[in-house]
Parts: C-alpha cells; structure tokens; sequence
C-alpha cells in the first residue's frame, strides 16, 4: 500500500506541474480563439532554457524559471506576430496547422540542438516529509502550492484589475 501513496504522491507533484500548462492553454484559446496546438513545444523551450541557465547561475532554481518564463514568452510573442496575426481572420482549421507546422518545427529543432536523449535538471529536492499517507519531499511540497499560487494570481488579475476585467467580454 505504502508503494501506492508514494504513486499517487508522485502523480498530484506532476498534475500540479500540467495544470498550469492546462490553464495557460484555456486562457489563451478563451481569449483570442486560436487553439496553438505549439504551445506544449513552448513550454519545452522554457525548460530547456532553464536547463542551459543551470551553469550560468549555478543551480539557482528562482533564477532558471525567470529564464523559463522568458524565453517560454519571447517564444509565444514570435509565434503571435509571425505566423497567428498573419493568419487572423481565416479559418480555425488553418490556424490549426500553421501552429502545429511550427510544433514539429521546434520539436525537431530541439532535438537538433540538444540531442534526443533525455537531459535532465538536478538540484536538491530538500527533505523528506511524511503527510498524511504521502511522501513528498520539500521540492514536491513547492511544486504543489506554485500552481496555486498562480491560480489565485491569475484569479486577482482577471477579476480585480482593469486589464483582467476587459479580458471578460472577449472570452
């Protein structure tokens, strides 16, 4: 039973990490209508970005996800004004392949630049705790509450702030 709890431990760790991925892609199909079926590549940018921050800022955890979230949105903007603004107005099914197009292009340029193995990211995960029946260590425990960190920040802005509330008429 005690392999079942580590399991399921492990599970929500990696469900929190996918729910934000899940609520940037429903903010941004709820605002602007355009599935981007990229943006699961642009998240693997940012990870990568922060796979080659790691040196420059010796393991610094804060510092690899600004250098994520950076180049996750210099990404996202590229791909905004070169290809989905020249594609407004057309149909759903054409913005559908236009972003999937340039999914297999950046999956298949990460590939060319970092290789096909897998790589990997380490730094100390911190202690281990024993809540409830569950097993998480301290790194665990910090990726659980950042999404809902977000989550409520995400909240305040679109429902306490002029720009989140101009955002509601659209979606």
């Amino acid at each position: 039973m005690t392999t079942f709890f580590v399991s399921v431990g492990i599970g929500l760790s990696t469900a929190a990490i996918l729910s934000l991925s899940a609520v940037a892609f429903t903010l941004q199909y709820a605002v602007s209508r355009v599935a981007n079926f990229a943006h699961g590549e642009f998240l693997t940018v940012g990870a990568y970005a922060a796979y080659s921050g790691q040196a420059l800022f010796h393991q610094n955890v804060a510092a690899a996800a600004v250098i994520a979230a950076l180049a996750g949105a210099a990404a996202g903007l590229v791909l905004n004004v070169a290809l989905i603004e020249q594609f407004r107005g057309r149909s759903a099914i054409t913005v559908f392949i236009a972003t999937l197009g340039v999914a297999l292009i950046v999956e298949n340029l990460l590939v060319i630049i970092y290789g096909a193995a897998n790589v990997s990211y380490t730094f100390a995960q911190g202690n281990l705790h024993h809540i409830g029946p569950f097993l998480w260590t301290t790194t665990d425990i910090e990726v659980m509450i950042s999404p809902l960190a977000v989550a409520v920040l995400i909240y305040l802005l679109l429902h306490r702030t002029r720009s989140g509330k101009a955002v509601w008429p659209v979606s």
